[in-house]
């Protein structure tokens, strides 16, 4: 048991509510607000059989549709029609088949007898019931099991062959949103709701054993293996977790020597490491000496291993300490931004002595009393400083605790789409704020609609405190963005996105140190408004309001067109014409109210820096710093084009209707699509043999392994998907639409269009 993907059942055209496997693997049934349940062949993948209902269904249960296989959606019965006043959460199917258990969200357990059709118990709960399972010893043919419910701080566990019940009432002080039971070894397991932690407990007498932390949401599911010696738990994190619940080795668990009695998976040492760090080189370095120890621990190659650090291959313990350390700093965002702003705020608070130096990070300095502006100077680092912790926590919490929850909450049911509703919600969200703030920062200037008022009266030594924030703030959020396109799933773009935040970095910085914030501002703006128009159209991408879709994204060609090439380009061009007409060429230094020059310009270099160090230094302007920022401008406006054309490609594909693929897709998703001309069956693009799944890269537990029927390019691709893709001129990803040639064309440009049926 490795945790490997294995394969991915097609054929809903809704969000899958359930899915349960039989006992004996023979038979999977899952329950979608298609309105169908669907009955598969977990060998094949094949759809056996399609269950018609009038309604979303949220319950199936892979025990019960192995009697069923054989019929037919009009050959069903129904059972209990009206008792309960909710939706059904679980359905049970007893170890006797006659014997059918419910729990709604009516707060409401009930025992059905099939023979009669008629509830023959009923239980009702004080909190809303989150789970209900089935717990059997399979080794034993007449045990009954248990059936454990988790209901708000209570798991209720119930005699299976006694319908209603009551064997133990299990207390809690914390919501618990899972509950799996053990028999044999009388060990439980819950998943928390709010704290994401998992709990192993002794049934009797009821004791706490262990706490696992890994999870990041909810834990909605739990359960044991047949022989107890590990459990999963499945979370709205969008993971599936595997534990081992015994002493001795198990599985990939068969690493290192452990002290007998230990039940840790990372044997007794692991209570003297030091820190995290090397919490997280342990496991890395017992997992590859296992892997390389023990070759029959995977019977199958699998896919290599992709994490958003490192971005270079590992060559030695440091790369692979310092990755190790930049992938704990991703997982802790939130907590290491709260930790820095409140001791901040802390010291800011109790010791008055470094409340002159604590200031800095939370308030614009600089401050002229008897003008009521801001000057520039190196103090502002601090500030762009708090803004990037600021922005790297809020980030994180509001995706985690806002956004993905919402797009959950909208049916976008697969982790990854959420993800990518999260990231451009999210976008969004500071895109907006910070284009009202810079258009109404732009409308009440001197320079509304006239671009020669940019220039006028250069060199204008102190700001507006609103100009000042705003500027440093938009800086902050930009050199975050640098560490955010790491942190992403690398796209294919990787290389123009990260050039296009490091030339608007050098710009913000320079225009801010050389007082063209007026030209800065404008451009964000620029900027701003299209980004807001993207993200946007991808968020009705991603909740599948296609024509609402093509409507954003056709306004957002438009807008990209007209701000980012012919706005933008106005801009330049008055950099050219205009900067010699307004500004005097030479060098000034002092403050507003006394500015002296212009002067001649040093034989040196050093003056070019004065700027970023005094401000009331020298500062100079001559043709050299003009082309200076107009080569970084016509370079940004190089990376626009670039983007632009891939953006025109796309869509002229999508018109023509000639399929397309995803120009700035993500690297990983490299798998095949599949195409679907009967309900559920599978028919991959590229030769599958029987009884195969078709590829696709996932997570593994090795950074080596490779599928043996693909031959990797030197690009990093399999050159097989490369034909595939190329000869059927799909996008990434999977077909789930039956007979419709709809594709994934957009990925991160736009909207999927479908082409005619």
């Amino acid at each position: 048991m490795t945790g490997d993907w294995i394969g991915t059942f097609i054929g809903h055209k809704g969000a899958v509510w359930s899915s349960r496997l039989s006992s004996d693997a023979t038979v999977a049934a899952t329950g979608s607000a298609d309105f169908t349940a669907r009955i598969w062949d977990p060998q094949t993948g094949e759809c056996q059989q399609i269950l018609q209902h009038d309604h979303i269904v949220k319950a199936t249960n892979g025990e019960g549709v192995r009697a069923a296989t054989t019929l037919t959606a009009k050959d069903g019965i129904e059972v209990g029609a009206g008792e309960h006043t909710a939706s059904i959460r679980s359905i049970v199917w007893n170890v006797d088949f006659n014997i059918l258990t419910t729990a709604a969200d009516d707060k409401t357990l009930r025992w059905y007898d099939l023979r009669s059709q008629r509830a023959i118990a009923q239980y009702k709960t004080e909190r809303d019931i989150t789970s209900c399972e089935l717990s059997t010893n399979k080794f034993e043919d007449n045990d009954p099991g248990l059936l454990s419910v988790a209901a708000g701080h209570s798991a209720i566990l119930f005699d299976a062959g006694r319908p209603g019940e009551v064997i133990k009432q299990m207390n809690f002080d914390h919501d618990i949103a899972s509950v799996a039971v053990h028999p044999p070894t009388g060990r439980v397991v819950t998943g928390g709701m709010k704290d994401t932690w998992v709990r192993v407990w002794d049934l009797e007498p009821q004791k706490q054993i262990e706490v696992l932390k890994g999870h990041h949401g909810p834990i909605w599911s739990t359960m044991f293996s047949p022989d107890g010696k590990i459990f999963a738990t499945g979370s709205e994190d969008g993971t599936i977790k595997l534990w081992k619940a015994c002493k001795e080795p198990y599985g990939l668990w068969r690493v290192g020597q452990r002290a007998a009695g230990d039940s840790s998976p990372h044997g007794p040492d692991s209570a003297r490491l030091k820190s995290p760090l090397q919490r997280m080189t342990q496991e890395h370095q017992h997992q590859q000496h296992f892997l390389a120890a023990c070759p029959e621990a995977r019977q199958h190659d699998a896919p290599s291993q992709k994490t958003a650090f490192p971005r270079w291959p590992q060559q030695g313990t440091e790369k692979s300490s310092i990755a190790l350390a930049c992938t704990w700093i991703v997982l802790h965002q939130i907590s290491i931004s709260v930790t820095l702003i409140s001791l901040l705020f802390a010291v800011h608070a109790l010791y008055e002595p470094a409340q002159h130096h604590t200031a800095k990070f939370f308030r614009i300095s600089y401050y002229n009393a008897a003008r009521g502006t801001f000057a520039l100077g190196w103090d502002d680092i601090f500030f762009v400083f708090y803004w990037i912790i600021v922005f790297t926590g809020a980030r994180c919490a509001v995706m985690d605790y806002f956004l993905s929850p919402l797009a959950a909450a909208l049916g976008i049911c697969k982790p990854k789409a959420r993800v990518r509703f999260a990231e451009q919600a999210w976008i969004v969200l500071y895109s907006g704020s910070s284009c009202c703030v810079g258009l109404f920062i732009y409308a009440h200037s001197d320079y509304w609609l006239n671009l020669r008022a940019l220039w006028w009266n250069w060199p204008t030594r102190e700001l507006d405190g609103l100009v000042k924030w705003y500027y440093l703030v938009q800086f902050a959020f930009w050199l975050q963005q640098i560490v955010v396109v790491n942190i992403e799933e690398r796209r294919k773009d990787y290389a123009q996105m990260f050039t296009h935040h490091i030339i608007t970095c050098t710009l913000i910085f320079g225009s801010y140190g050389y007082h063209q914030t007026r030209v800065g501002n404008l451009i964000l703006v620029l900027m701003d408004f299209v980004d807001v128009q993207l993200s946007f159209a991808k968020l009705l991408k991603y909740l599948g309001f296609q024509a609402l879709c093509d409507a954003a994204f056709g306004a957002f060609m438009v807008g990209w067109f007209a701000l980012r090439h012919v706005a933008y380009m106005c801009i330049c061009w008055s950099v050219y014409v205009h900067i010699p007409q307004e500004i005097t060429y030479g060098c000034y230094s002092g403050g507003d109210g006394h500015l002296q020059g212009p002067s001649e310009a040093p034989a040196d270099w050093e003056h070019l820096t004065w700027p970023f160090r005094d401000p009331e230094g020298l500062i100079c302007w001559n043709d050299r710093i003009k082309w200076a920022f107009l080569t970084m401008l016509l370079a940004l406006q190089v990376v626009l084009l670039i983007w632009f054309g891939m953006i025109i490609k796309v869509a002229y594909k999508v018109v023509t209707g000639t399929g397309a693929d995803d120009v700035r897709s993500d690297d990983e998703d490299e798998s095949a699509d599949l195409a679907t001309d009967a309900p559920g069956r599978l028919h991959p693009s590229a030769a599958v043999g029987p009884g195969q799944w078709p590829e696709e890269d996932v997570l593994s537990t090795d950074a080596h392994f490779a599928p043996p029927t693909r031959t990797k390019s030197a690009n990093g691709a399999t050159s097989a998907l490369a034909r595939r893709k190329k000869e059927n001129g799909h996008s990434s990803g999977v077909n789930i639409l039956g007979g419709s040639t709809r594709k994934e064309l957009l990925g991160r440009i736009g909207c999927d269009k479908p082409t005619s049926e």
